[in-house]
């Protein structure tokens, strides 16, 4: 088997692992929230096969890839790849899609605290603008 291929491989079988573990269920794209989590209240294990199990897979295969492509300089014509490169691609496809999973619920994470201290200065604002208010009154 030709070696990006075995690379890829790896990575799909390092990325798809990372479905049964807490980090493996991160990034969907938007159009895909609402069905999904409609198919996670009454099916979880579908979700997760139908959903999460390509994505996480899709991320490992790349994370291994680019891994390969650029620790190696890729040679796209050599063959076979030893064990240890087998599980070095297999932890690399797990390890990637473990990350690229974390960085986009942090992402998540600090746009909600954005929107929260945006909607908390606002309504001290109008706080402060009514407090104004009273005192010209008395």
């Amino acid at each position: 088997m030709l070696q990006w291929v075995s690379v890829i491989v790896a990575g799909l079988i390092g990325g798809a692992t990372i479905t049964f573990i807490k980090g493996g269920t991160g990034p969907l794209p938007p159009f895909l929230k609402d069905p999904v989590a409609k198919w996670e209240k009454k099916h979880p294990w579908q979700a997760l096969l139908i959903f999460y199990l390509p994505l996480n897979a899709l991320l490992g295969m790349v994370a291994s890839f680019l891994v390969w492509a650029l620790g190696t300089a890729g040679d796209l014509g050599a063959h076979d790849l030893s064990a240890s490169q087998w599980a070095t691609f297999i932890i690399t496809g797990f390890g990637g899609s473990l990350v690229i999973n974390t960085l986009y619920e942090r992402a998540k994470k600090a746009d909600f605290y954005d929107e929260v201290a945006t909607t908390l200065a606002d309504t001290l604002d109008k706080l402060q603008k009514k407090v104004e208010e009273l005192k010209k009154k008395r």
